[in-house]
């Protein structure tokens, strides 16, 4: 195929494949360019899901002691509720983050070409 381009010019099959090896390596460039930033997107996601799991773990101590703090001056109920409802309310925010979750990966599944 290329012999019939060098009838039109001794030069073209040299430029094809030279044009061909451009592109191939513009290629692979922005393939690793891409790898790269999904990395560094993976690692944020990571360090952002550990700090929210830290401070979730703070409230649920700082909540555990004002509620060992209000039943020992005999405030035993509301302090029962103050734990109920904190403790709702962390675990709704965790699976709702979890459905998300789900959700995307759905999402990404079904974008992907076979």
């Amino acid at each position: 195929m290329l012999a019939e381009f060098a009838k039109i010019d001794a030069s073209f099959p040299e430029r094809i494949m030279s044009q061909f090896e451009s592109e191939a390596k513009h290629r692979r460039q922005i393939e690793q360019q891409i790898v790269e930033q999904n990395k560094h997107t993976h690692e944020k996601l990571f360090k952002e899901r550990r700090l929210g799991q830290f401070l979730a773990t703070l409230v649920v101590f700082g909540v555990l002691g004002l509620a060992a703090w209000m039943t020992s001056i005999g405030f035993a109920e509301p302090a029962a509720w103050i734990v109920g409802t904190t403790l709702v309310g962390l675990a709704g925010v965790f699976l709702a983050g979890r459905v998300m979750d789900l959700k995307e990966d759905q999402e990404s599944e079904t974008r992907k070409p076979d």
